[in-house]
């Protein structure tokens, strides 16, 4: 302060030295020691302009409370110094002066002012406004549906720190033209600010702007580029559910009780795509599975194992979550029910039982609880208890109760039939069966015996002139395989011809050494086999056995070159 004058009832202060703007004025107090008679005392001060102190009051102050004998008053002139720097009795007047006055009338009310009791007035201003923050979101591409975070960087003011710093946030949702608060202040210090965009109409001209306060002065206004406002729309519930039926009544059979369970997503908002669902099975009207949220994109839902079971009525339900976070209504009930197996009962033959004839007719019943009819039926045969299948009768469909097959290999065989009720297949009826040799005779290409692919069979050449002949008819081009097994001590060779008897291959080892023979084939023509004792070899109880089989070949080419790196020929190896 300059230099304290003393004047009876009051206290005056030069002042030369402050802005001239009363609006730099950010607080001004002052603070006196006193002395008083104990009672509670309103205390006044009026205030004026020097030289007229005693002839005009400019204005006065907000009225203090003391009690006591003596202590220290404090008076609030921030309005008082503010007014005074802003009249123009301040252009040739740099003092001012207060006057105490009490609210009655005898009532005593002493200032000290001398050292170190001297009133003092503390006054609190701006040089500068500060400067301009800069905006770091929303950036220029931003969409904002709700709560948002506005960041910016801090304005810097030479005449207060950052940390005292506050900020005036407005928005306008016309591209500037024009704007509303957000935040009349925020907080001192801040550098962001959260907002809740929600009742804010869609708009993709949105602007966000910001000036810095420190107290006396605004900053200059800085601006974020234009930015959207658009709010997500829930998903619609979940559509086109399947399996399933809108009928309690008719619920959709289902082949599986790990089903998989679909739908499809829609969503009103272009580009929105799924985040998650949650799918809830019931039986009747209980929970029995909820699949909680599943962070997926997939329309598609795999029941796990144990949770369904044959004959039970189900329904189930799904709901969504776009990849917003919005969530969709739960979609209606689709029914199902999971389908009881068909059965199978074999009515032909009996366990064990040694036919007389190669050729089987198998008959069989066919029931199901769900009254569908049979759709398929298949017979397999294997001669190795299932290491492999020698017969297959493939999957037929109709409804037939029996089958007759093809001319099978003798030996014991493992049956099993099964029938498909247009959604699953039965369990296995199974029959075990011993077939005759009975190929004789076939001592011309004539009586040849039909044989199939991958089936073992066994027979005798019985006389020195006996001639063994087999037929059948190539599945597709390619390489065949066929091994012929010899007793021992006994030579038999193998002879292969086509349709017209044209030697095609033939193995003829030695005595006691088995035949393997590998030839190419043309699809559907048809293949003898001829196998015949060499000089003399019979046996009426030593059987060989053979086998037919189809080749996969691997073929492997080999290319020569010469000096300068010319091909000049290959040579190609088939390996089986």
């Amino acid at each position: 302060m300059n230099q304290l004058y003393r004047s009876f009832g009051g206290v005056e202060f030069g002042l030369y030295s402050f802005p001239t703007s009363g609006t730099r004025i950010q607080y001004a107090y002052l603070q006196t020691n006193y002395y008083g008679n104990g009672v509670q005392q309103v205390v006044d001060i009026n205030y004026s302009f020097v030289p007229s102190f005693s002839s005009q009051v400019f204005g006065s102050v907000p009225s203090v409370n003391i009690q006591g004998t003596e202590g220290t008053a404090s008076f609030d002139l921030s309005n008082a110094i503010r007014a005074w720097f802003s009249s123009n009795y301040y252009a040739g007047n740099r003092s001012i002066s207060f006057e105490f006055t009490t609210e009655s009338t005898g009532s005593s009310y002493l200032y000290f002012n001398a050292y170190p009791f001297e009133a003092k007035m503390v006054i609190g201003y701006n040089l500068y406004a500060p400067g301009t923050a800069s905006i770091t979101a929303p950036q220029n591409g931003t969409i904002v549906d709700s709560n948002y975070n506005i960041t910016w960087n801090a304005a810097i003011d030479q005449d207060d720190p950052q940390s005292n710093l506050k900020y005036n946030i407005q928005l306008s949702t016309n591209g500037g033209a024009t704007w509303s608060d957000i935040v009349p202040l925020t907080a001192a210090g801040a550098s962001s600010y959260t907002y809740n965009f929600s009742s804010i109409a869609n708009t993709t001209n949105a602007i966000i702007r910001i000036r810095s306060f420190d107290g006396i002065d605004y900053g200059s206004w800085v601006q974020s580029p234009t930015f959207t406002i658009k709010h997500n729309t829930v998903p619609n519930a979940p559509t086109g559910l399947n399996p399933g039926s809108t009928n309690s009544t008719t619920p959709q059979l289902m082949g599986t009780t790990t089903p998989a369970l679909n739908w499809t997503f829609s969503d009103p908002d272009a580009g929105d795509t799924q985040g998650q669902y949650q799918v809830y099975i019931y039986n009747g009207s209980t929970l029995i599975r909820d699949s909680g949220w599943v962070s997926s994109s997939a329309a598609s839902y795999t029941v796990p194992t144990g949770t369904l079971s044959r004959n039970g009525a189900y329904n189930w339900q799904v709901r969504t979550k776009d990849n917003k976070g919005a969530i969709s209504a739960v979609s209606a009930k689709y029914y199902i029910k999971v389908n009881n197996l068909p059965t199978v009962s074999i009515t032909s033959y009996t366990n064990g039982q040694q036919v007389t004839d190669n050729v089987l007719t198998f008959a069989w019943t066919y029931s199901d609880a769900d009254g569908q009819a049979q759709s398929h039926y298949q017979i397999q045969g294997s001669q190795d208890n299932w290491t492999t299948v020698a017969y297959n009768s493939g999957a037929l469909s109709g409804n037939a109760a029996s089958l007759t097959t093809p001319p099978l290999a003798s030996g014991t065989w493992s049956f099993r039939i099964t029938a498909k009720d247009g959604l699953e297949w039965s369990a296995a009826a199974t029959r075990s069966l011993v077939l005759p040799n009975a190929y004789e005779p076939n001592d011309t290409t004539a009586q040849a015996y039909p044989i199939s692919y991958a089936q073992n069979y066994t027979s005798l050449i019985t006389t020195a002139t006996d001639v063994d002949f087999y037929k059948y008819t190539a599945t597709a081009a390619g390489i065949e395989k066929f091994k012929l097994t010899v007793p021992t001590g006994l030579n038999y060779d193998v002879y292969v011809y086509d349709a017209s008897m044209n030697l095609i291959a033939a193995g003829v080892r030695g005595t006691g050494l088995a035949e393997e023979i590998i030839y190419n084939v043309s699809a559907g023509a048809i293949y003898y086999i001829k196998i015949v004792g060499v000089g003399g070899s019979y046996s009426a109880t030593a059987s060989y056995g053979f086998s037919l089989n189809r080749q996969a070949a691997q073929y492997t080419t080999t290319y020569q070159y010469d000096f300068n790196g010319n091909i000049t020929g290959k040579t190609v190896t088939i390996t089986n």
